[in-house]
C-alpha cells in the first residue's frame, strides 16, 4: 500500500502534521469494497497530560443517547485529550445498578458492569441513598417526550398536525378515549376531521416494554395532568399498566425505537418517543394545546419549560441537595408540558464531607479527573449546545448550569481532594491534503460540525470529487468512525487521529423467525438467494446448513427493501453479490419496498417472517431485530473493523 505523507506548513500551530492516503474500505457485512480514504494524523505541539490516557465508561438512559455519542465523537477533538470515553445507552436502570453497585445490584448482560458515571432520567429513591449515600444526580439536559401517531396513509404534507390536550392524552391512555373521532379529538383538530382524517377506528395505543426513564417522564407528565390518572397508574418506570384496577391493555415493544416501529407500522396507532428519535426516525408527533396557545416539542420549548421550573430543586419530593426537579407541566405559553432533565449520577467518594473512595474496580483518581473535565466540558462547550439542539435536546440554561456546575465542582473527591485540574481545549486544527469519495462528506461533516465552536478554529482544504458516493453532512453519519485501525497507534499520550470510516450494511431479520439467543448467519451465495428470490422459505437447505434451527421454519420469506432498490445502500448490496452470483438481481415485491430506511427497518421488525437491510447509522437496535451475521462477522464495530484491516493488510 503506497502511502504520501505531507509536512505540515508554516502557519500550523503544531509540531508535526502527517497525512496518509490509504484504501478505505466501505465495509458491509456483505463484503468488503475500496474507495479512496484519507487518513490523517496530527501531533499537538504542547504537553498532554499523560494521566488522559484512561477509558472512561458511562452506562445508562436511552433518553439522551444520541446526544452522548455525538459528543463523545467531538470530545477528543475539541480537547486533545487522550482519555477515551465511552457510553452504553441500554436504560437508565441499568445505568443506576452500576453505579451502585453491579455486583449486587444488576441483573442484566451488557457490558461494561464497571463504569464511572450513570445517565439516568429517573431518579434515585430514598432506600437508594441509604445504601449509597456518596451518590449524587447532576441534572445536564433538558428533553422533550413527544406524543407520536399514525393515522394511516391518507395523511398529507398539507394537513394539519394533530392537536391534544392534557385531557385527551391522559384519556387515550386510560383508555376512556378509544376512538380517533371522538368529540374530544374532534373538537381539537376540526381541520383534520372535515377532512375526514379522523377515523372512526380503534386507537391502538403502545407503550414500551421494558422499564424505561422515558416512560417515568411521561407518566410523571400524565400524572400532573390528570388527579385519575396520578392515582390509577403511577409514575413508575415499569411496564405495569395492566396490573392496574381495572386493568390498561395496551401494546407493548422493547426499547424507544420498538415503540417508533409499531406507531410507524401499524395504522391508527399513538405511542411516546423523545424528540429526538422522531426526528431522526420521521415519525410523526403531535403538538400539545398550552392554554390558548399551540405548543409544538422543541429545544426552545424544552428550554423555556427548564427556566420556568428548572430551579425548583426539591419540587418532586427531593431533598434540594439531591438537584432534581420536575419540569412537567410547565404551564408557560412557550413551554413544553412533557419534559424533563435527564441526569448524570456520579460517586462522589466522600459522605457528609468526609473521604471515601469508593472507585469502580481498575479505576484510579485520574478516571475521576478526567470524568470531571468530560462533564464539565458537555457542561459548557458550545459545541454541544449545537449536538444537543440538533438532537432535539436543550442545554441547561446559564442561569441553572452555573449551579450545577458549582456543586459539581464543588463536592467530588477522590484521595481526600476535592477534584478541580481539568484540561484546557486546543485552539486550531488544521488539515491540508487531498481526498476522494466518502472521505469528503466525513470532513465536511467536521468541519461543519466544529467551525461553530467559539474555542475551536478548524480548516480543511480538500482537493477531490464526490463521484457516485456524494453525501451531505446530516447522512455521512451514516458512516460508522472508529479512530484508529492500530491501536498502537494510539497509545503515545498527544497522538490524536482522526478517523477512518467505514460504511456498513446491517442485515435484519424479524424475530419470530429465530427465537434462540444464538444469531443467524448468512453466506454471501445465501443472501444472493434470498434476495433475488431463488430462495423462498426459511427452511431452504442452504439456510438450514448455516442454522439448524430454522429446520422446523416451514413460512415463506418476506423480502423488503427500499424503493426503487437504486440508492446507494442498494448498490452497494448488488455489487457485492454479485461477486457470487454474477447474474444477481433484486426480486422484491413492490409493496415491500419503503421510502426510508427507518420505514423499511420498521416494516421488518412488525412483519412476521421478514428480512431487510440498512445502513450503520439510520436505525437503532430493537429488541425483536435479529441481527445476522454474514460468514460469522458481525456488523458491529469490532466487527467492521476486522474487516477493513484485513483489508488494508492484504492490500499493503
Amino acid at each position: 500500500m503506497s502511502r504520501r505523507r505531507f509536512k505540515a506548513p508554516p502557519w500550523s500551530p503544531f509540531h508535526a502534521l502527517s497525512l496518509e492516503l490509504r484504501c478505505l474500505a466501505i465495509v458491509t457485512t456483505v463484503g468488503v469494497v475500496c474507495t479512496g480514504q484519507t487518513s490523517y494524523r496530527v501531533i499537538p505541539d504542547y504537553p498532554v497530560d499523560p494521566s488522559s490516557n484512561v477509558t472512561i465508561q458511562g452506562v445508562g438512559a436511552t433518553f439522551p443517547n444520541e446526544v452522548y455519542q455525538d459528543s463523545l465523537f467531538s470530545y477528543g477533538y475539541a480537547t486533545w485529550t487522550s482519555c477515551k470515553v465511552t457510553y452504553l445507552g441500554v436504560g437508565s436502570s441499568k445505568g443506576q445498578c452500576r453505579i451502585k453497585n453491579a455486583s449486587v445490584e444488576c441483573n442484566d448482560s451488557y457490558e461494561p458492569k464497571e463504569i464511572d458515571f450513570a445517565a439516568s432520567d429517573s431518579l434515585l429513591q430514598d432506600e437508594d441513598y441509604e445504601r449509597y449515600p456518596d451518590l449524587q444526580m447532576f441534572p445536564v439536559l433538558g428533553g422533550a417526550v413527544v406524543p407520536i401517531y399514525n393515522l394511516g396513509t391518507n395523511i398529507t404534507d398539507d394537513d394539519p398536525k394533530l392537536l391534544l390536550d392534557r385531557d385527551t392524552i391522559t384519556g387515550i391512555y386510560l383508555k376512556s378515549i378509544t376512538h380517533w373521532n371522538d368529540t374530544a379529538i374532534v373538537n381539537l383538530n376540526p381541520v383534520l376531521h372535515s377532512r375526514g382524517k379522523l377515523p372512526n377506528a380503534e386507537i391502538q395505543v403502545c407503550v414500551r416494554e421494558d422499564s424505561s426513564g422515558m416512560t417515568q417522564i411521561f407518566k410523571k407528565a400524565l400524572a400532573k395532568f390528570s388527579g385519575e390518572f396520578a392515582t390509577r397508574v403511577g409514575t413508575s418506570s415499569a411496564n405495569d399498566w395492566a396490573e392496574k384496577e381495572p386493568p390498561i391493555i395496551h401494546h407493548s415493544r422493547n426499547l424507544n425505537i420498538g415503540v417508533i416501529a409499531f406507531v410507524q407500522a401499524v395504522p391508527n396507532s399513538i405511542g411516546y418517543s423523545n424528540l429526538g428519535d422522531a426526528l431522526f426516525q420521521g415519525v410523526v408527533y403531535a403538538d400539545m394545546q398550552q392554554g390558548d396557545y399551540t405548543v409544538r416539542a422543541s429545544p426552545s420549548s424544552v428550554e423555556y419549560a427548564v427556566l420556568e421550573k428548572g430551579l425548583e430543586f426539591g419540587n418532586n419530593g427531593d431533598d434540594p441537595s439531591r438537584l432534581t426537579a420536575d419540569i412537567q407541566d410547565a404551564r408557560g405559553a412557550y413551554a413544553w408540558p412533557i419534559a424533563s432533565y435527564t441526569y448524570v449520577i456520579l460517586r462522589l467518594n466522600q459522605v457528609d464531607g468526609v473521604p471515601r473512595d469508593r472507585l469502580r474496580e481498575g479505576a484510579t483518581c485520574a478516571h475521576v479527573n478526567q470524568t470531571m473535565a468530560y462533564l464539565n466540558w458537555f457542561l459548557s462547550a458550545d459545541i454541544v449546545r449545537r449536538l444537543a439542539f440538533d438532537q432535539g435536546f436543550s442545554r441547561l440554561p446559564y442561569v441553572v448550569r452555573d449551579v450545577v456546575l458549582e456543586k459539581l465542582n464543588s463536592q467530588v473527591m477522590c484521595g481526600g481532594r476535592i477534584v478541580t485540574n481539568f484540561l484546557n481545549p486546543a485552539n486550531a486544527l488544521r488539515l491540508q491534503g487531498e481526498a476522494a469519495g466518502p472521505s469528503i462528506a466525513l470532513l465536511k461533516l467536521y468541519k461543519e460540525t466544529y467551525v461553530s465552536a467559539q474555542d475551536l478554529q478548524f480548516q480543511v482544504d480538500i482537493v477531490a470529487s464526490y463521484s457516485t458516493y456524494q453525501r451531505n453532512s446530516s447522512n455521512a453519519t451514516n458512516f460508522f468512525l472508529k479512530t484508529s485501525l492500530d491501536s498502537a497507534n494510539t497509545a503515545q499520550p498527544g497522538y490524536v487521529a482522526i478517523p477512518w470510516l467505514a460504511f456498513s450494511l446491517n442485515i435484519l431479520v424479524n424475530g419470530q423467525v429465530n427465537s434462540s439467543e444464538v444469531g443467524l448467519d448468512f453466506s454471501l451465495s445465501a443472501l444472493a438467494g434470498i434476495f433475488s428470490g431463488a430462495i423462498s422459505h426459511w427452511n431452504d437447505v442452504a439456510l438450514v446448513d448455516l442454522n439448524p434451527g430454522l429446520a422446523n421454519v416451514v413460512e415463506p420469506i418476506i423480502v423488503m427493501g427500499f424503493e426503487g432498490l437504486t440508492d446507494d445502500s442498494s448498490m452497494l448490496l448488488r455489487d457485492t453479490l454479485r461477486r457470487v452470483d454474477p447474474a444477481f438481481a433484486y426480486r422484491v415485491a413492490t409493496e415491500n419496498q419503503f421510502d426510508s430506511y427507518p420505514l423499511l427497518a420498521a416494516m421488518v421488525l412488525e412483519t412476521p417472517w421478514a428480512i431487510g437491510f440498512f445502513p450503520t447509522g439510520s436505525y437503532a437496535a430493537a429488541g425483536s431485530f435479529a441481527y445476522a451475521t454474514i460468514d460469522g462477522v458481525p456488523s458491529s464495530p469490532d466487527g467492521i473493523a476486522a474487516c477493513a484491516q484485513d483489508t488494508f493488510d492484504t492490500s499493503a
